[in-house]
């Protein structure tokens, strides 16, 4: 099943920051950088997909002691669309916990 047919658009979110507003306010140094940090990985994915690929499969190499195939990586980040937008129209049905 490709889970883009379970959402409007075929667009979800697979990552969203959450911050209370009291920690915003007392470190809002320290969010500002996650948020730089993840505008820079997007920047990244973007414009070397290749290096992010190398990358990603290093990681993975690291987790779990085994790396994907090319074509593997190739066809998973075909399916992957980067952007800040964190889809909010979506989190009802996120919390929901169900597509």
């Amino acid at each position: 099943m490709d889970e883009k047919t379970l959402w409007p658009g075929g667009q979800f979110p697979t990552t969203v920051l959450i911050v209370r507003t009291d920690y915003l306010k007392q470190h809002p140094d320290t969010i500002d950088a996650l948020l730089r940090g993840e505008q820079q990985a997007i920047d990244f994915a973007t414009t070397d997909p290749a290096g992010a690929k190398t990358v990603t499969n290093a990681a993975i190499q690291r987790l779990t002691g085994a790396t994907l195939s090319q074509p593997v990586l190739d066809r998973a980040f075909s399916e992957l669309s980067f952007g800040l937008d964190p889809l909010a129209a979506t989190f009802p049905q996120l919390a929901q916990g169900t597509a």
